[in-house]
C-alpha cells in the first residue's frame, strides 16, 4: 500500500511549513545620488553652475543638502552632476565658459562655447570665430643676466622679443611680460677689520729697550663659520696703516759681577788652620745672577791658610807675620 505525501500544503504535509536563515547584511542607503555629496554647512563653497560658472553662490539657499562633488558641475537642465567638459568649455588658464558663451583670448581671438558640427561628439568645443590677430609671437628668453650684487642678495633680469614670424622685424602686439626679474643670492658680503698688532722683524735689543716693526692683517670678521681667521679679499678695506715700529724688551740689561770675598772664621785660636771664604754673583741690584765669569779663576768659595801665634808661644813674631800675610795672598 502507497502513502502519498503532499508538498504543497494541506493537512496531510510533511515538514515545517516555513524555515529562516542569515544573510548579508547591506550598506546603508546613500543619502544623495550619484556624484553627490550632502553638505551640512551653509557657507559651503558652491559647485560650477554649468548655466553660469561666475555664479558662486547659486547653491547657498539648498543647504545643508547634496551637492555634486568635486570635480562635477551641477547641470540644471538635466538636474544631474556632469564634468566641466561635458556641458562647458574650457578658455587658456582652465578658465570655465558656459555652453552659448563668446569670450576674447590674448586680446584678438574671439571664441565660441558652442556644439560641434559632427553629431557623435555630444560634447561642448571652443570654436574660434574671428582672429585679428598679426602674425607675431614672443621667441625664447634670453639667458639671466649677472646679479646686481657682487655679495648678498641682489636681482637679475631675462628679456623675450616680439617678433613677427619669420623675420627678426620687432612687432608690439604680443601679450603678456616680455622681461622677468628674480633674486640672486651671492656669497655673504665682508666685513673688514683690522687685527691686532703683531711683531714681523726681531727686537734689536735682548734688554734696555729695543725697537721692531709690528703689522696687524684685515680680517673679514663676518666669516663666523670659519676656524681660523680669513683675511679680506681687498687688504686695503681696512685702510693702509698696516705697520708701525714699536718697543720691545723694555726690560734693564742685568749687569752681573762677582762680590768682593767675604772671609769665614779661622779654625784655629793658635798655630796654623785655615778658613773658608766666598764670593757671589750679583747684578747692580745685588740680586743672585747666574751671568758672571766662570773662568778657572772665578769659583764662588775656597779656602786659606790662617796663622795665629804659636800655641807654646815660641816662634811668636813668625807667626804674626805669617798670619797677615795670608790675608793678601790671593
Amino acid at each position: 500500500m502507497r502513502k502519498k505525501i503532499f508538498f504543497l500544503g494541506g493537512n496531510g504535509c510533511v515538514g515545517v511549513a516555513f524555515n529562516v536563515t542569515n544573510c548579508t547584511e547591506l550598506p546603508d542607503c546613500s543619502l544623495c545620488p550619484m556624484n553627490q555629496v550632502f553638505i551640512n554647512s551653509t557657507t559651503a563653497t558652491c559647485p560650477s553652475l554649468c548655466s553660469d560658472p561666475t555664479n558662486t553662490t547659486w547653491c547657498t539657499s539648498q543647504t545643508p543638502g547634496c551637492l555634486c562633488r568635486s570635480p562635477y558641475a551641477w547641470n540644471s537642465a538635466t538636474n544631474s552632476c556632469v564634468l566641466w567638459c561635458d556641458c562647458g568649455c574650457y578658455g587658456l588658464n582652465n578658465t570655465k565658459h558656459a555652453l552659448g558663451t563668446v569670450w576674447q583670448e590674448r586680446s584678438c581671438r574671439t571664441y565660441q562655447c558652442m556644439m560641434p558640427n559632427n553629431t557623435a561628439d555630444t560634447t561642448p568645443q571652443a570654436m574660434l570665430i574671428s582672429s585679428n590677430c598679426t602674425n607675431c609671437s614672443y621667441y625664447g628668453w634670453s639667458t639671466w643676466s649677472s646679479c646686481s650684487t657682487t655679495c648678498g642678495q641682489g636681482t637679475q633680469s631675462r628679456n623675450r622679443s616680439c617678433l613677427y614670424l619669420n623675420s627678426n622685424v620687432p612687432c608690439g602686439t604680443c601679450a603678456g611680460n616680455n622681461s622677468q626679474t628674480q633674486i640672486c643670492q651671492q656669497s655673504s658680503c665682508e666685513v673688514c677689520e683690522f687685527g691686532p698688532y703683531i711683531p714681523a722683524t726681531t727686537c734689536t735689543q735682548t734688554c734696555g729697550n729695543g725697537t721692531q716693526l709690528l703689522n696687524r692683517t684685515c680680517y673679514n670678521v663676518a666669516a663666523v663659520n670659519s676656524s681660523v681667521p680669513i683675511s679680506c679679499s681687498n687688504p686695503n678695506t681696512c685702510g693702509t696703516n698696516t705697520t708701525i715700529g714699536g718697543s720691545c724688551n723694555t726690560n734693564v740689561c742685568l749687569t752681573c759681577t762677582w762680590s768682593s770675598w767675604v772671609n769665614g772664621a779661622c779654625s784655629v785660636t793658635c798655630g796654623t788652620g785655615v778658613y773658608v771664604r766666598q764670593r757671589l754673583c750679583q747684578d747692580q741690584f745685588l740680586r743672585s745672577c747666574l751671568a758672571c765669569n766662570t773662568t778657572a779663576n772665578s769659583t764662588t768659595n775656597g779656602t786659606r791658610p790662617c796663622f795665629y801665634p804659636n800655641c807654646t808661644g815660641s816662634r811668636r813674631r813668625r807667626g804674626v807675620i805669617d798670619w797677615l800675610t795670608s790675608w793678601f795672598d790671593d
